[in-house]
């Protein structure tokens, strides 16, 4: 195994980490933090820099990516103007599909929508318990999108990990 594989691993390792931290963290306090947002958004610079030394067009690797997130940055910025997302939703999933690329994009919405549809389904679910009596969790109809963030950046992650050893 060469050191651009194992390196590209490692990185990809990291991402995976930071985004289970988010995840972890969105459950807990509601709250993703800015400098985790910045750590994976930074991750990019050696991730794209290895893709293009691996043979990956430099348009391919630096400026597709960097337009794909911030297409979702604005679609999701809009979100947030809305009331419908959170600021820092807003930024997980533009430093996310940093990663992501234009070939997985689809997948990564369409895991994200699901993943983050279910959640929804749970918390309302918990929010009518606590309606009719149950003791649950007064915070049980927000939804923290970074868990379906994060299901959906480890899919493809995992996807890409995958790809690495075909």
């Amino acid at each position: 195994m060469d050191g651009i594989i194992i390196s590209k691993l490692l990185l990809q390792a990291a991402v995976g980490i930071l985004l289970l931290v988010a995840a972890f963290g969105d459950i807990r306090e509601r709250r993703i933090p800015n400098k985790l947002t910045l750590v994976l958004a930074l991750l990019f610079l050696p991730y794209a820099f290895l893709n293009w030394l691996s043979g990956v067009p430099a348009l391919e690797a630096f400026l597709i990516p960097v337009a794909v997130a911030a297409a979702f940055f604005l679609v999701t910025l809009a979100l947030f103007a809305a009331g419908a997302m959170g600021g820092g939703d807003v930024k997980l999933i533009a430093a996310t599909a940093l990663f992501v690329g234009s070939g997985q994009a689809f997948l990564f919405a369409f895991v994200m929508a699901m993943t983050g549809g279910l959640l929804a389904l749970v918390m309302a679910i918990r929010s009518w318990m606590r309606r009719t009596g149950v003791a649950v969790d007064p915070r049980a109809a927000q939804v923290p999108y970074g868990v379906a963030i994060a299901c959906a950046g480890l899919w493809v992650e995992i996807g890409d990990v995958r790809a690495l050893f075909s």
